[in-house]
């Protein structure tokens, strides 16, 4: 059942699961390797990030 959800996607978003066939079958596999895998990598480096690094030290040492 798996490997018929794979292969449908796989011929749909080649450039996706080629770029990285190992993360999207870790994290994502059953429920969506391209789903929950493609948002969750982008999604921390630049969530988190990108607000500590303007809000805290550029925030506090402007007014400051």
């Amino acid at each position: 059942m798996l490997k018929i959800l794979f292969n449908r996607k796989t011929e749909d978003l080649p450039a996706g699961f080629a770029a990285a066939p190992g993360k999207p079958l870790g994290p994502g596999g059953p429920g969506g390797p391209l789903g929950p895998t493609a948002p969750i990598a982008p999604v921390k480096p630049l969530g988190p990030r990108r607000p500590f690094s303007p809000i805290g030290p550029v925030g506090p040492l402007r007014p400051s």
